[in-house]
């Protein structure tokens, strides 16, 4: 924006001076001066419409796609886009709550990040799963004795809900375990039960306990970020204890199910 705002500084300088001969010269030296002006604001308009279509040509030839396997990672596809002095990248990943996974997205000191995320995930499936069969008993023994299979009473309705059912990135809220001290077992204590976190972890290390910084993300999150590295994603589940090897949290992710499409937009 520096280069237009020079060439309209001079096209406006060129402008004053041919008015001030203008004057000097009579009504022919004044019709002179309007063609000049003329010509100069076309000359301005083809510079700025040359600056920005250039611009838009470099930006495109600087689009990528990359189409990754699903056994490598889980993102699906990278933009990347500089015009200016300005880099924007927008990534799409899928993430899974099966234990912080590296995405692979590198992000540096001073990006802004918009992040989004949707998709639902279910951190105990087999509560659905005994739900489900609990249910089925029911109106098998309903059906055998000619009652409706439907007319459940309150006590079969709250034998057949399960605990925890589907959740989007915001998560359950707290923890609501069947063994007292288990929520201190978090991977991140302050984020809800099932909300998508994660956290920023510098190049070749992983973030075993202490984990360090997590944050919560949840269905939106816009931030700066404060430290460079690639950027770890987690659903937020209980397994996560100090005295235990790092990947002792998988038992507790074995029953997880479901997934997060989480989107950046990277501006730096």
């Amino acid at each position: 924006m520096l280069e237009i705002a020079m060439a309209a500084l001079g096209i406006t300088y060129y402008a004053l001076a041919l008015l001030a001969g203008a004057r000097e010269g009579g009504p022919e030296s004044i019709h002179d001066s309007k063609n000049k002006l003329l010509r100069a604001a076309l000359i301005l308009f083809y510079v700025v419409t040359g600056y920005y279509v250039g611009g838009q040509i470099y930006a495109s030839r600087s689009l990528r796609i990359t189409t990754l396997e699903p056994s490598q990672t889980g993102l699906l596809f990278s933009s990347f886009t500089r015009f200016h002095r300005t880099e924007h990248r927008l990534v799409t990943y899928v993430a899974s709550p099966v234990g912080w996974q590296n995405t692979g997205i590198s992000l540096r000191l001073g990006d802004r990040v918009l992040v989004t995320a949707a998709g639902r995930v279910n951190i105990a499936i087999s509560e659905v799963i005994s739900a489900s069969q609990r249910r089925l008993a029911i109106e098998s023994a309903r059906d055998s004795q000619g009652l409706h299979p439907d007319m459940f009473t309150d006590h079969e309705l709250s034998l057949i809900t399960p605990r925890y059912d589907w959740t989007g990135p915001d998560g359950y809220g707290n923890y609501r375990g069947a063994y007292p001290g288990r929520d201190t077992t978090l991977a991140f204590r302050d984020a809800p039960f099932g909300a998508l976190i994660g956290q920023i972890v510098p190049e070749g290390a992983s973030p075993v306990r202490p984990i360090g910084r997590p944050f919560l993300i949840g269905k939106r999150l816009e931030t700066t970020i404060d430290t460079s590295g690639n950027l770890w994603l987690n659903v937020n589940d209980v397994g996560y204890y100090s005295n235990k090897p790092a990947d002792y949290a998988s038992t507790w992710y074995r029953d997880n199910v479901g997934f997060f499409v989480v989107t950046l937009f990277i501006t730096r």
